[in-house]
């Protein structure tokens, strides 16, 4: 199987998961543990980078492939030590989106991930992220479809980092 139908296949499994949302309290939930239990880590810590992972390693499972994201809960730490091969500066599907978070314009050690479903002409892209909600709303952090810019911006407290294939080509 090739890395663009790993791609394609990550977006497909990861979509299937859009609408679980935490139950009861932050970061938690039956579908957020399991997520979580990917890593070896449930206890209620953020888990955009564990719902990633545990597509990217069903995938494994099921395909007999192997990823080459580095193995973290850590947006940052991933982005760091995942082998540059894989760093891309442009979306395609199935690619991991990695985001820092700034404050007073400086980098944090906090950030997001998500998978890339989709890029349009308009400079967007469409994601599949979790932990996450949509803008102005207050219900609690899900599996959600996205649409954000598709470019690294160098303003703002939530910066586009770059982009990561998860499987060798």
């Amino acid at each position: 199987m090739t890395r663009l139908d790993l791609q394609a296949r990550l977006v497909d499994l990861a979509s299937s998961f859009v609408g679980i949302t935490e139950e009861g309290r932050d970061n938690d939930g039956e579908m957020v543990r399991m997520f979580q239990a990917t890593l070896g880590t449930v206890d209620r810590e953020p888990w955009c980078l564990a719902f990633v992972m545990y597509c990217v390693m069903e995938l494994d499972r099921r395909f007999k492939s192997q990823t080459i994201l580095y193995p973290t809960e850590s947006s940052q730490i991933l982005w760091l030590k995942t082998p540059q091969v894989a760093r891309v500066m442009f979306p395609e599907p199935g690619a991991i989106a990695i985001w820092t978070n700034y404050i007073n314009g400086k980098p944090t050690s906090r950030g997001h991930v998500g998978i890339v479903k989709s890029i349009g002409p308009d400079g967007f892209m469409d994601t599949v992220e979790g932990n996450t909600k949509m803008p102005n709303t207050r219900a609690m952090d899900g599996v959600l479809f996205r649409r954000r810019h598709a470019l690294p911006m160098a303003t703002g407290d939530f910066r586009l980092t770059g982009f990561l294939l998860p499987f060798p080509g």
